[in-house]
């Protein structure tokens, strides 16, 4: 088979070896790569019950067949157990670690085991060597990347780091490259901290070896034919390709939905004329940026804010995520503040939008007096003091007073505060909540519920209506639903078979490895040019429909992991603002979720037990997991009871 390597790479920092082993053909034709793979290897390999931040935990890095094609577009998944659940989380993210390491020749690299000390690992295709890093810990992300590169005296490399955040074990911790570019929410960055492994460069002069290269630059023509900003149909392109997420907030405000104050609020007009895309881009676009061979070339945004009053910030841009969590949940509606708070976020390796989503719920805490300023060391937590968040970043990060309350995010915060304030706390099995407001899109608010990472948008990315003239009827034919009918966007009618089959094909997309946020035009269901691609890079046979049985054995096998560690129905579950509080005005006023119908229609679209929200026998057998099917059979009896 072409387009894959076949080769896992083993790094035990423990024992300081490293061991480059095969990938069964089946593991690969069955998983295809990415986020598929890695969760293969997840649940092989880490034993139930493991301590996330113990040494038996693995920190996966993969790619997929098209990594190192343009069709990858740069992007790589991170799997791990979370410490912020306790179960699995996958984090997807982009520039150009993905294809130098297809390049060196890995489709995985897992890490296991803790160093003794603080290193640094350095990967150039074969040879892997460690490197004493004590000399780096304490130090920014920012800092630690120019360092490693400069030691390296090789500025080529790329360089995966953890900040403050990850040394201190915080599961807000994320994993930072490329001069801000992060991925691994859930706590990625604290398992690496864990280990003591400090940053990971990387360097492959290789390639990849393709069955037929004709066929996959006429599938890759397909594809960025949707994407073009000149010729693109689709009203979600052209104002990305300008703005990246930047235009976000204008369209989560028509629906009413721009989260406000910790999701009190569905509308904040004084931050979305602060914050609109041609506000910032006019005022301190100093340059676009854009991961490898992304056709959106204005993705990313290079930011120069020279009279901040922190002090001149040069950085890359903030996305809406960045917008909605650290600006309107928590009032902030100066735009040299909200700067501060990403470029801040980043520097501690911190996830801007969990990190966020903390600070919401103890701005609210403190606003009802259930916190003052004798818990927050002196620090007035009020809505838009975004001088106060700076402080309360940099105190969590190195879980310094009020900070160590926080660090480890805001399910457990709530839970230490207590009085009250778990009612607010949002976040789902853990996870701390994310940046779509889930009762103006009832799909949103079903998907957050029943997602087996906690609440995360990208994994229904993108979250908005299709232009569905775009698409190929005989496509829309071929699906078990009425796409036209399950879009009503405040009516439970349909949505589990949507969110089913949301889930299933976004997975595939991070399975072959390419960009989810380009899913737009025919894209967002005509799969077809995806299985030509795929095709093409190895030469071996798929459909369309093959792909989305990929997504759909990957979504079973990652619930199968979280099942083995305890979840089930119980767990797929809303804050309660979101079941019972109506949004008080706009696009979406007075409604909440109704969730517990919509979670029945999933499982049942799912074919697994309703009581229970287990993958079936019958399901796991007819998706070739007859070992998990067995595996999961001693837990069915245990959650019964």
């Amino acid at each position: 088979m072409k387009g894959w390597s076949g080769r896992l790479l083993k790094i035990d920092l423990s024992e300081q070896k490293a061991v480059k082993i095969p990938i069964p053909d089946q593991a690969l034709v069955q998983f295809i790569g990415g986020r598929g793979l890695n969760m293969k290897i997840l649940y092989d390999d880490v034993p139930v019950g493991a301590d996330p931040l113990g040494p038996e935990n693995l920190l996966i890095f993969g790619v997929g067949p098209l990594s190192g094609t343009p069709i990858g577009m740069g992007r790589m998944t991170v799997t791990t157990k979370s410490p912020a659940t306790g179960y699995f989380m996958e984090g997807n993210s982009g520039k150009f670690f993905a294809p130098h390491m297809k390049f060196a020749g890995y489709e995985a690299i897992a890490f296991s085991g803790k160093a003794e000390s603080p290193v640094y690992v350095v990967i150039e295709n074969d040879r892997v060597e460690f490197r004493k890093a004590s000399h780096l810990w304490g130090k920014d992300t920012f800092e630690t990347e120019a360092a490693v590169k400069a030691e390296l005296g090789d500025p080529s490399f790329c360089v995966r780091v953890i900040g403050p955040a990850g040394e201190t074990l915080s599961p807000l911790a994320t994993i930072i490259g490329d001069h801000g570019n992060s991925g691994g929410r859930g706590g990625a960055g604290a398992v690496m901290g864990s280990k003591n492994l400090k940053a990971i460069a990387l360097k492959g002069t290789g390639g990849v070896e393709i069955a037929n290269p004709g066929i996959l630059r006429e599938a890759m023509d397909e594809i960025y034919e949707e994407l073009n900003f000149l010729t693109t149909r689709d009203p979600y392109v052209r104002p990305w390709q300008i703005y990246g997420t930047m235009f976000v907030p204008v369209i989560t405000s028509a629906y009413g939905a721009y989260m406000t104050r910790n999701c009190q609020e569905g509308l904040f007009p004084e931050g979305l004329r602060e914050f609109r895309g041609e506000r910032i881009q006019r005022d301190f676009v100093a340059g676009n940026l854009a991961d490898f061979c992304c056709p959106y070339a204005s993705c990313i945004h290079w930011l120069e804010d020279r009279k901040n009053p922190y002090g001149e910030l040069c950085f890359q841009g903030i996305q809406a995520g960045t917008q909605i969590s650290m600006g309107s949940m928590c009032g902030v509606s100066d735009v040299h503040g909200l700067f501060k708070l990403h470029h801040l976020s980043n520097a501690m390796g911190l996830c801007y939008i969990s990190t966020g989503t903390l600070l919401a719920w103890a701005m609210e805490a403190y606003e009802k007096g259930i916190l003052t300023k004798e818990d927050t060391d002196g620090v007035a937590l009020t809505w838009g003091n975004h001088e106060a968040m700076v402080q309360m970043i940099q105190k969590i990060a190195y879980r310094e007073g009020f900070g160590a309350t926080l660090a480890d995010g805001v399910k457990k915060a709530s839970e230490r505060i207590g009085r009250g304030s778990e009612r607010f706390a949002l976040h789902v099995k853990g996870l701390d909540f994310t940046a779509i407001e889930p009762r103006a899109f009832f799909h949103v608010g079903l998907a957050y519920a029943v997602n087996d990472m906690g609440a995360d948008h990208e994994r229904i990315h993108v979250p908005y209506p299709p232009v569905l003239s775009l698409i190929d009827e005989k496509i829309l034919e071929d699906l078990p639903f009425d796409m036209k009918r399950v879009w009503n966007r405040r009516s439970p009618e349909g949505k589990g078979e949507l969110v089913k089959w949301m889930f299933d094909s976004r997975a595939v997309l991070n399975c072959l490895e390419t960009c989810v946020f380009t899913n737009r035009g025919k894209l967002y269901v005509d799969f077809r040019p995806y299985a030509k691609a795929l095709t093409a890079a190895t030469g071996v046979e798929y459909t369309y429909k093959d792909l989305w049985k990929v997504g759909e054995r990957v979504i079973n096998l990652e619930r199968a992991f979280n099942v083995r560690e305890g979840a089930g129905r119980k767990d797929d579950t809303l804050p309660e603002r979101f079941v019972r509080e109506p949004i008080p005005r706009g696009g979406s006023k007075g409604k909440v979720v109704p969730l517990e119908p919509m979670i029945d229609d999933y499982y049942g679209a799912r074919g697994w037990e309703r009581e229970t929200g287990i993958p079936s026998r019958e399901k796991l057998h007819e998706l070739g997991l007859i070992d998990v099917a067995a595996d999961l059979e001693k837990y069915r009896a245990k959650l019964k009871a």
